[in-house]
């Protein structure tokens, strides 16, 4: 019996995923948009339910990071992962209002709920724009002096950077951002505070998406370091 492998089988088989993730992210969002003005208005405060969900999303991408700095030979593949999840840690620090979330609130509003400010709670906010740029300036340089570019190239000559999960997670941070008003679209949402629950859950589908970008380039970054002939790890 002979079997006859169709090249273009594999061609469609791969293009279903991104045709999956997008039909996956236009639902969810849709989704968030009816369930916006459904659920309890406490749903999207901060310190609520879903901002800390995202928090500890943030937390498992920087643990991710770590672990594939861990199980990696020293060399390039490690060296990525180590630069990747100060990323990470930093944006959850920043869900978290640079620590203002562990102060009472400022404010309590009825249907927006607690609110926290750094610029206003925190003595030592002015300097964080400084450490970031730092931090910045130092990932950037090993980014650089290691040689990650290469790493990248390798990626994209394979097929595997996570276009369509970056993209719709782009898509996310859209619709979140016209939620919060700064795309001047009218959402047609009745009171502020269903806006605000879209809009994190909106964020909330972005972060997950970045997520899965990062186990795909995990996963494969494994796959492809324990093949000598590779070279992603070298």
């Amino acid at each position: 019996m002979h079997v006859h492998n169709d090249p273009g089988e594999g061609q469609a088989r791969g293009s279903v995923a991104p045709a999956l993730t997008l039909t996956a992210t236009l639902l969810f969002l849709w989704a968030s948009y009816v369930a916006a003005s459904r659920l309890p208005n406490s749903t999207g405060w901060e310190n609520g339910p879903v901002e800390n969900l995202q928090v500890a999303m943030l937390l498992a991408g920087g643990l991710v990071a770590l672990h594939g700095g861990h199980v990696h030979q020293p060399g390039r593949l490690r060296t990525f992962w180590r630069l990747m999840a100060p990323i990470w840690f930093v944006l959850a620090v920043r869900e978290l209002s640079w620590g203002a979330c562990f102060l009472p609130p400022y404010d309590v509003a009825i249907e927006t709920g607690p609110k926290f400010s750094s610029s206003v709670q925190l003595w030592y906010r002015p300097a964080v724009p400084y450490l970031l740029l730092a931090l910045l300036g130092l990932l950037l340089f090993q980014f650089v002096r290691t040689g990650q570019i290469y790493f990248l190239a390798a990626l994209w000559k394979r097929r595997q950077v996570p276009w369509v999960e970056l993209s719709c997670a782009v898509l996310c941070m859209l619709a979140s951002g016209a939620a919060e008003g700064h795309l001047h679209v009218d959402l047609a949402f009745e009171h502020h505070w269903m806006a605000q629950n879209f809009e994190e859950l909106s964020e909330t589908g972005a972060y997950a998406l970045v997520l899965m970008a990062q186990w795909r380039v995990f996963r494969d970054s494994i796959l492809q370091s324990r093949d000598a002939s590779g070279g992603l790890g070298r």
